[in-house]
């Protein structure tokens, strides 16, 4: 199994409300640098392999998520609870597979189903 390694970051969070009250950052300061992660204040998507920008999805989810291990070792299946209309999940199932987060073969499936299912992790394979 391939180990992910998530990048950590310490960066001085000076914010600005110039933009009509929201919250951005200001553009002068300094861009995160990589620090042991005991120094840390951020987790970073972008790594660089030789001087190849790869980026591993770090996401902010402000909704209920559970994420549970599969019978797979090393596979796991995400749970998000939040309601959407058939046409918005096909447009998002089909987004991560062309991300290359969900296999083509399960959206295709799941389209021809109408719905998307895993098996409970008591059941194997």
């Amino acid at each position: 199994m391939n180990q992910v390694y998530r990048t950590a970051y310490f960066q001085p969070l000076n914010w600005s409300y110039a933009d009509e009250g929201k919250k951005i950052m200001d553009a002068a300061k300094p861009m995160p640098v990589e620090v042991p992660v005991e120094e840390a204040n951020l987790w970073g998507s972008r790594r660089d392999f030789y001087g190849v920008e790869v980026h591993y999805p770090t996401l902010d989810i402000d909704i209920p998520t559970t994420l549970i291990a599969s019978s797979t070792p090393g596979h796991f299946h995400l749970l998000i609870e939040k309601g959407m209309s058939w046409r918005q999940y096909k447009k998002l199932l089909k987004a991560l597979a062309k991300a290359g987060i969900l296999e083509q073969g399960y959206v295709d499936a799941s389209i021809a189903k109408r719905g998307s299912y895993v098996r409970v992790p008591w059941v194997r394979k």
